[in-house]
């Protein structure tokens, strides 16, 4: 049998100062990369399945740059999203804004309330002009689904496939809202980095 003998581990001359100095360095050629490559920081991804009939969904989330202070004295930060759908060979999407509670019409309101539960809330795509949209409110009352109507919601219908096409070529988009029991509104800050990249990647998702 041959002996081996064992390499003498090298001595620093303070406990732990080189491996963590090369720990920090590695760590930061990572960060150096992380941008370049493309992974997009600033969304969250959810997957789920139906059992029942096989069909699949997954949403893609991004957090407005700021929170608000709810009326429970808690804050909470709106998002902004895309949920993709597949049953078969149909495929579908929603665009969807959690914005939490609402506060009812006021004179001083940042929104229009329309009949079958749809609110006009001023939105913002890029460098365009800030436009009344609608939303509809579901079933949870904090959740609202962009529906495509226009400047009056009956008129000048602006789809939801052109919404979100402009969503993907946009920096930043902006959606102002009244939260419950505030005086005044709030725009939500959303930034679309990376949001067609990550829709792209998922066979639910289909731009018809």
């Amino acid at each position: 049998m041959t002996n081996r003998k064992s390499t003498p581990r090298p001595q620093y001359p303070h406990t732990g100062f080189a491996p963590t100095v090369l720990k920090a360095f590695m760590l930061l050629v990572v960060l150096s990369l992380w941008e370049p490559c493309g992974f997009p920081q600033n969304i969250a991804v959810f997957k789920g399945n139906n059992p029942m009939d096989g069909a699949t969904w997954v949403r893609m989330e991004i957090s407005a740059a700021e929170p608000y202070l709810a009326s429970a004295g808690q804050t909470f930060t709106p998002r902004i999203g895309v949920e993709c759908h597949q049953r078969g060979k149909n495929r579908s999407f929603s665009i969807l804004l959690d914005s939490g509670l609402l506060e009812a019409v006021g004179a001083d309101a940042a929104f229009v309330k329309l009949p079958y539960g749809e609110r006009l809330l001023r939105t913002k795509i890029g460098n365009d002009k800030p436009r009344w949209r609608a939303w509809k409110e579901l079933t949870n009352g904090e959740t609202y689904e962009y529906t495509g109507e226009g400047e009056t919601g009956f008129g000048g219908v602006y789809k939801p496939s052109r919404f979100l096409r402009d969503m993907f070529s946009a920096e930043r988009v902006l959606v102002e809202f009244q939260p419950y029991r505030w005086n005044g509104g709030f725009t939500a800050e959303f930034k679309m980095r990376g949001l067609r990249e990550e829709f792209e990647k998922h066979q639910e998702c289909e731009l018809h």
